[in-house]
Parts: C-alpha cells; sequence; structure tokens
C-alpha cells in the first residue's frame, strides 16, 4: 500500500457546443391579378421565427463564459448510491473522500457563468483532465451527457491510499472545483482515498450538490 500527498491534477477529453441564434420568416407571395373578378385574399398569418426548422437558441444569459466550475454530481460506491463524504482542509480548500478497499463510479457536473455571474450560452466543447493519478486508479473517463457537461470518472484504488485531480476547461477558461464563486482558487477539484475505517471521521461533511451540505454533516 503507497500513501501520496493529497494535492493533484488531471487528463482526458471531451465535447459540445450551444448556438445562439433565430432566423426571420420569409412573407408570402403577392397573388397576380387575372382578369375577371378578383377576389378578396384572405390574410395568412406570417409564420413565427419559433416555427422555423433549424432555428437554434441558447436558453441562458449571452456569454463569453468567463468562471468555470467543477463539482461532484453522485457517486455510486460497490455499485450502490453513496455519500459525496468531503474533507475541509480549510478556507478554500476541501478534498472529495472516497474507500480505498472500493470500486467507485463518480459523475461530475460542469456550470459555466459569464462577467455577471450569469449561467451563460458557450462555444466550444468542454474538455477534462485526470492529473496527478500516480497510482492509476481512474480506469476510464467519459461524457455522459449530450452537451458534454457531464462527466464519469471510474475508480479502483486497490487499497491505495493516493489522490488524484480533475479539471475541465471551457471556451479558453479553465476550472475552479466545487463552486462558480466564493474563494475557491483555480486548480484541479482534489481526490483523496483512504481506509473506509477512516472514512467518516476524517471527511464529515456530506456534499449533496449545487452547493450544498447534508445538515449538521460538518461546521463551514
Amino acid at each position: 500500500m503507497s500513501r501520496v500527498p493529497l494535492a493533484v491534477l488531471v487528463g482526458a477529453t471531451l465535447f459540445y457546443l450551444v448556438a445562439c441564434g433565430g432566423s426571420s420568416p420569409t412573407q408570402p407571395p403577392v397573388p397576380t391579378p387575372s382578369a375577371g373578378p378578383v377576389p378578396q385574399p384572405s390574410p395568412s398569418p406570417a409564420p413565427s421565427p419559433s416555427a422555423t426548422p433549424g432555428a437554434a437558441t441558447c436558453p441562458f444569459a449571452p456569454g463569453p463564459v468567463t468562471r468555470l466550475a467543477i463539482s461532484p454530481r453522485a457517486l455510486a460506491t460497490n455499485g450502490s448510491s453513496a455519500p459525496m463524504r468531503t474533507r475541509l482542509v480549510g478556507p478554500g480548500e476541501e478534498l472529495l473522500c472516497l474507500d480505498s478497499k472500493k470500486s467507485h463510479r463518480l459523475d461530475f457536473n460542469l456550470n459555466q457563468r459569464n462577467a455577471f455571474g450569469q449561467e451563460s450560452c458557450w462555444e466550444g466543447f468542454p474538455s477534462y483532465r485526470i492529473r496527478g493519478d500516480t497510482e492509476k486508479m481512474v480506469t476510464s473517463t467519459g461524457p455522459i451527457d449530450d452537451n458534454g457537461f457531464i462527466f464519469r470518472v471510474r475508480v479502483e484504488p486497490n487499497e491505495n491510499v493516493a489522490s488524484f485531480g480533475v479539471e475541465a476547461e471551457l471556451d479558453g477558461i479553465f476550472s475552479h472545483p466545487w463552486l462558480s464563486g466564493g474563494p475557491y482558487p483555480r486548480e484541479p477539484l482534489r481526490v483523496i482515498t483512504l481506509p473506509g475505517d477512516e472514512l467518516e471521521s476524517f471527511c464529515p461533511c456530506v456534499y449533496i450538490g449545487n452547493g450544498g451540505y447534508a445538515p449538521g454533516s460538518c461546521t463551514r
């Protein structure tokens, strides 16, 4: 069993693009007059832009992306849903903790914001990297949604007490861990493995997503 420092970082690539736009409806042709009585044409409504095939829209605020965050979304351990335990080391420094004797499927969520702190439109494809996985615990990675904004990592610690990091990049912006705002510095989200009998005491916080924690699980 080897023991590795808790800091680390990330490699892997993935994808997606959202385009904001629309198109203008074309008016129906004006009927050509013919000889004899001219019937009064019935007015026909112009088609709305939303009905135009292929019109693309973006449901978010305008970009560009100026801040990006990657955070844990869900954890399955040995095939069953498990709490996402974390250790708050200090302000702006937090670790996600896994049992070193079990297999894990860990999903991450990506969130992008513009300069006004609004969830915004983006242009390119998200990419991801695994950093500092010296024990080769990460066995596979890949996106699991159409946008490439949900990233899945499979981890086989094989009883190693070690660590690795996960980071993302979108439109030239690298990710902050955990939150789109706040005190977290621009660095990979760090994951550590440790024996299961130490997991609850060493990592008392239970992350429930969207920047929230289970009530009473830790003092922040």
